[in-house]
């Protein structure tokens, strides 16, 4: 479908990933899951090059990524709150013969961590680290204490009457002590502003690192070796959204998130987050066990995390030049995807929508929630909705 006026061309990368020595992918049939997030949508287009078969699922028939997949290759499966989230993704998994899953929400990791047998029984490899380094990634006092032996960490404790005390630096940041929990980190000023929080198991109290942040892309193999290392910064806007993001060289950094990585066990990708001390260190601060947003930026400065995880999962070794990178930035801007209606039509869930009776989704309700199922033709049109 082409918009009714025509649309400039879109613009040229001046830098696009580098493949001169591509690594030969095994695993053909590929799903990324919550296919409406920026990691996901970086995700799609950092593969779509490649020798794979993408598919997309997400929870909604109006997540962007699903039109960045082919029709058939389109799922719209339960959140991963859901009862029926695991159960219904292994079926999905088993019916379009996917060969890896590759999560990108922090929601869909213990779900997954905890099935994985089930899925490696059927053959589905899953792109994750162990669920108890995904246990030891959700709690920031754990991830410093693991850490804090060998490289800088900022103090940190969880807010009990203990924590409670003059003998902090002002301000410091009180903020949850799981990460994925809603509410932003809080700089408290005083003594008395922490009183006014107040003793909570739930949230932690740290020093305030004030210098600047960098998000470290890492890749680590199964044996937990480090085999690739991107850092990047983000240049925000006063409204603090990120418009602009670069790689850039930083040897220092590199080396607290390597030592991080593999002190926290992580495997296959992840997002390392270290900020400057007052002296200017870089400190370690927390880390991720997904790519995160900026897997894109890390895959056009050259070093191809997603395709090196998926190389990782089915056993094909690695080019030792495989972390090699150079600077790039990136400016976020907004580019229109056209489709034509009856594709979005064939993935809406809601009941009070009209679903098109000529699509290739049928609605099936299961489990107590209602989503589409993937090439099969719809029953009756009154069904369709």
């Amino acid at each position: 479908l082409q918009p009714t006026r025509s649309s400039p061309p879109a613009p040229a990368h001046p830098l696009q990933p580098t493949r001169s020595s591509p690594l030969p992918v095994m695993l053909p049939r590929i799903l990324i899951t919550d296919a409406n997030s920026l990691a996901a949508l970086s995700l799609l287009r950092a593969l779509s090059g490649e020798q794979v078969q993408l598919f997309a699922a997400a929870d909604s028939g109006f997540a962007a990524g699903l039109y960045l997949v082919v029709k058939s290759n389109r799922l719209v499966l339960p959140s991963a709150e859901h009862p029926a989230f695991i159960p219904e993704l292994f079926r999905a998994c088993r019916e379009n013969q996917i060969s890896a899953v590759v999560p990108t929400c922090k929601a869909e990791l213990l779900p997954l961590a905890r099935a994985r047998r089930m899925f490696q029984r059927a053959g589905i490899r899953l792109v994750l680290s162990p669920e108890r380094v995904l246990e030891r990634c959700r709690d920031h006092v754990e991830m410093v204490r693991v850490c804090s032996a060998l490289i800088p960490t900022p103090r940190t404790q969880v807010l009990d009457a203990s924590a409670i005390t003059e003998d902090w630096e002002w301000p410091v940041v009180v903020k949850s002590r799981h990460t994925g929990v809603d509410g932003e980190p809080r700089l408290i000023a005083s003594l008395e502003e922490l009183r006014a929080v107040g003793p909570s198991a739930s949230l932690v109290v740290q020093e305030q690192l004030p210098g600047a942040e960098i998000r470290i892309g890492v890749f680590a193999d199964r044996c937990r070796q480090v085999v690739a290392a991107v850092p990047r910064m983000e240049h925000r806007t006063r409204s603090q959204d990120a418009v602009v993001w670069r790689t850039i060289k930083h040897e220092p950094a590199v080396r607290v998130a390597m030592e991080a990585a593999s002190r926290l066990g992580l495997v296959y990708s992840a997002t390392v987050v270290v900020r400057m001390d007052a002296d200017g260190l870089p400190t370690f601060l927390s880390a991720t066990p997904i790519s995160g947003e900026g897997v894109g930026l890390t895959v056009c400065s050259g070093a191809n995390t997603p395709l090196m995880a998926l190389n990782e999962v089915s056993g094909v070794p690695h080019s030792t030049s495989a972390g090699d990178y150079q600077e790039v930035g990136m400016v976020r801007s907004r580019w229109e995807h056209y489709v034509a209606p009856h594709e979005i039509d064939a993935l809406l869930v809601d009941k009070a929508i009209s679903v098109s009776t000529t699509s290739d989704f049928q609605v099936v309700p299961r489990a107590g929630c209602t989503f589409m199922r993937a090439g099969v033709e719809p029953s009756s049109t009154s069904g369709a909705r």
